[in-house]
């Protein structure tokens, strides 16, 4: 069996999500994702650590969303 997940946008706004939970539960000030211009959009979370960033991909409610 294959399963396919769409990061780039194109079937989903998985970046809307993923910059509102890591909004939610690590940033402040809030980044908006329409400020957001290229898709390696860590850089707009600098104080945050790898794990930290892709935390949210390990949390069954986040694909809930």
């Amino acid at each position: 069996m294959i399963i396919g997940i769409d990061f780039d946008g194109v079937l989903n706004e998985l970046l809307d999500t993923w910059v509102a939970w890591l909004n939610k539960n690590y940033h402040e000030p809030k980044v908006k994702t329409e400020d957001i211009k290229q898709w390696h959009f860590f850089k707009y979370f600098p104080e945050l650590t790898e794990d930290e960033l892709f935390a949210p991909l390990f949390v069954p409610e986040f694909w809930d969303e």
